[in-house]
């Protein structure tokens, strides 16, 4: 799951491998924003069948991820400059992919995300006044399920 700024040309680059995007990879469990050189440990890699997502808070700018519906972490805080994030999959297989924009409630509950998500890394922030319109939960994409290229 990836969340990116601007529209990016297909290149041999993985989201969160410029400074217009983020991403959580799964074949590593890393979290990358700016370059692909090292990323942050955030979680397990995934498995067939899991389901990331991928999102952020509108009051903090900072960006979360998940896995099967478990927080975690909030490894980066997007620039006002880069607002407003979009989803984006990074792919280096041919694998199936499913998006779920909240047609579908999401394997996260975003009503337990912990309230420190929300508070703002500067002072220059939105004002928002429900943590429902505060938190979008941009992207929930499920690994394929004969599993990852590897």
């Amino acid at each position: 799951s990836r969340l990116i700024s601007r529209p990016i040309h297909a290149t041999r680059r993985q989201p969160g491998w410029d400074s217009a995007s983020f991403g959580y990879h799964s074949d590593d469990g890393q979290a990358f924003h700016g370059h692909g050189a090292s990323g942050r440990p955030l979680g397990p890699a995934c498995s067939p069948g899991d389901v990331v997502g991928a999102g952020y808070s509108l009051l903090s700018r900072r960006v979360f991820f998940s896995r099967n519906g478990v927080f975690l972490g909030a490894p980066y805080v997007a620039p006002a400059q880069l607002m407003p994030l979009y989803p984006l999959v990074g792919l280096d297989s041919r694998a199936p992919v499913e998006f779920n924009f909240g047609a579908s409630p999401f394997a996260l509950d975003t009503a337990s995300l912990p309230p420190s998500l929300h508070r703002p890394a500067t002072s220059k922030f939105a004002r928002v006044t429900s943590l429902e319109a505060a938190v979008r939960s941009a992207l929930a994409c499920v690994v394929p399920a004969w599993g990852p290229a590897g």
